[in-house]
């Protein structure tokens, strides 16, 4: 804190006799900001009264105090240069190793068809299933007879108007699920 006293005054004392200003213009009240940031001048003779105030008229706030060498000095750290707060967080967590997942394109679809005298609720829709994924067909109602996959060549029976299919879609398109004795549209299957 002495050091930098000291160079503020030596400042304030070659300002003052260099003339540092306007010809008769006092000299300025307080040092420019960039002051502090450069080296202090030589300490001043040991023939000069030192009863002066260390600040010399200035308030130092404590996150501007200065080391010796005039350089201001950085709150202390801890870590190598990181802030001490920053420091004091651990790392986050990583995640645990994940078991694969099933692709999409392989994973099981279920298509619900309820077959009512015939015609099945809701009527005819299309349904999309993804190619090379497994499709579960599965039948309910009180039609007798049996379903047919036009292009697969599939066919469900049905007892007692129930039945379930289980296939891989490897074939893409679109394809006709329809009641297989009178040929009614039940659902347009999409394999994309």
């Amino acid at each position: 804190m002495k050091g930098l006293a000291g160079a503020v005054l030596a400042l304030a004392l070659a300002a003052g006799a260099c003339g540092g200003g306007e010809a008769g213009a006092p000299p300025p009240a307080e040092p420019p900001e960039t002051a502090a940031a450069q080296p202090p001048p030589p300490e001043p003779p040991a023939s000069e009264p030192e009863d002066e105030p260390e600040t010399a008229g200035q308030t130092i706030e404590p996150e501007a105090a200065s080391s010796e060498t005039g350089e201001a000095e950085e709150p202390a750290q801890e870590g190598g240069g990181r802030p001490a707060d920053a420091a004091a967080q651990p790392p986050p967590p990583e995640p645990p190793p994940s078991e694969p997942e099933e692709e999409p394109e392989t994973a099981g679809q279920t298509i619900e068809l309820e077959i009512i005298d015939g015609k099945l609720e809701g009527g005819a829709r299309r349904e999309a299933v993804n190619l090379g994924g497994e499709v579960t067909l599965r039948v309910s109602g009180n039609s007798r007879g049996g379903v047919h996959v036009h292009g697969y060549d599939l066919y469900v029976r049905l007892e007692e108007g129930a039945g379930e299919l289980v296939f891989e879609a490897s074939i893409p398109g679109v394809f006709e699920v329809e009641m297989e004795d009178s040929h009614t549209l039940l659902i347009q299957l999409e394999v994309s």
